[in-house]
Parts: structure tokens; C-alpha cells; sequence
């Protein structure tokens, strides 16, 4: 595994803590599959209570591509907090809960027109996050056959499948960088939510990237 990713450091730089991101394409986590000895796969990423979910979106990114789609821009990823039941006795085996925080749509923004765009301001703290606790990352590629943004609902009813779609049309395409599985975050200009954006076609180049004016992550 590679060595964990850290985030921007809030002004005040306090200590980070160690979190364990867990990865799915197509459903979420269940909690009964934290209670077993082996782990589902995941990476490891330093974080702060000031880290949002766009934060972690950007790491996830850089630290594992390949985890993500390629093109990238249009894909919906679904976070759940996954805690211990601190209410089970000594004596009861250990069993998990999960909570959704939020969802992120690639390369959408408040102007676009898909249902439920993103979570992406939202923090760790926000979420009610504290050491120790899982965060499990449903990636939810757009429909294959329209470009549609796949909804947030649809990870409610288990495995989505290629067909599911109705969460807004996402003309989108994507940048060169994140194309190639591997987003490019400085020098470049990116979104309302820190992902790129703007109006393309499917299979059409997109026009020239401003650089040098884009905003390093907090």
C-alpha cells in the first residue's frame, strides 16, 4: 500500500489523524462487513476536522486512480460514515453503523443541472467524524448509454447497475488529466467544488485550460 496521503493543513496545523478510506464501485458498504477480522480494500489518508469531502476527493485521486473512472467528470461518489455500536455489552460480538454524510458529483457545480451536485464543502467535523471511525466511498460511474449522473438514490436499493440513471443530464467530458485516471489540482483552473467543469459533447476535445490562475487547496 502506498504510504498515506495528507491533506491541506488547516491555518491552525493541528495534529492530523490516520483515516481509513474504503473504496466500492457500484454499491456501498455494508457495516456487517467491518465486524469480520480482514478489512474491505481501502487506503490510508492523513486528515483534519476542517478536511471536507472535496478534500478527500482530490487525495482519493492522487493516491489511487484507478479507483476512479476514466473519464472521471460526471461520476457520483457516495460517502458513508461507518461506526462502532458503543452500545452493544462486553460480552456482544462488535457490530457496525453506517451513516450517509454526503455525495459529490465530478465536475459538477450549482449551476449544473443534476439532482443533489455535492456535498464537496462539507467537513469531517461536520459529519460527526472522530478517530477511529471508517469512511466508506460508493463511486457511481455516469449511465453508459446516456452520460446521465447516476442519483445518490439509487445506492439505497444495493448494486447499481449500467441502466440506472435519472440524476440530470451531464454534458460534461473530461480534461486531459483526469482522463488518464490522474487528476492535475495545481496550475489549473478548476470548478466551484475544486473539480473541472464547463460545457462540452461527449467525444469532442475541449477547448484550452487556463492556467497558472487556479486556487491550491486549502
Amino acid at each position: 500500500m502506498s504510504n498515506p496521503s495528507r491533506s491541506p493543513s488547516p491555518p491552525s496545523d493541528p495534529t492530523p489523524s490516520l483515516l481509513k478510506l474504503f473504496i466500492r464501485t457500484g454499491s456501498p458498504h455494508s457495516p456487517s462487513e467491518f465486524s469480520t477480522p480482514h478489512l474491505p480494500t481501502h487506503i490510508s489518508l492523513y486528515t483534519y476536522p476542517t478536511t471536507t469531502l472535496s478534500d478527500l476527493t482530490l487525495q482519493l485521486a492522487s493516491v489511487s486512480p484507478s479507483s476512479l473512472p476514466s473519464p472521471s467528470i460526471g461520476t457520483r461518489l457516495v460517502f458513508r460514515l461507518i461506526f462502532s455500536d458503543t452500545g452493544r455489552g462486553p460480552n456482544q460480538p462488535p457490530r457496525f453503523i453506517s451513516k450517509d454524510i454526503g455525495t459529490i458529483v465530478i465536475g459538477a457545480s450549482e449551476e449544473s443541472d443534476v439532482d443533489g451536485y455535492g456535498d464537496g464543502g462539507k467537513t469531517l467535523d461536520e459529519a460527526r467524524y472522530i478517530v477511529g471511525d471508517y469512511l466508506s466511498c460508493a463511486v457511481l460511474p455516469p449511465n453508459e448509454a446516456t452520460g446521465d449522473v447516476v442519483p445518490a438514490s439509487a445506492t439505497r436499493g444495493g448494486r447499481v447497475g449500467a441502466g440506472r440513471g435519472g440524476g440530470g443530464t451531464f454534458r460534461n467530458e473530461r480534461r486531459d488529466s483526469w482522463g488518464r485516471g490522474r487528476g492535475e489540482f495545481d496550475g489549473v483552473r478548476h470548478g466551484g467544488r475544486g473539480f473541472p467543469e464547463g460545457e462540452w459533447r461527449r467525444g469532442e476535445r475541449l477547448p484550452e485550460v487556463e492556467r497558472g490562475s487556479g486556487r491550491r487547496p486549502r
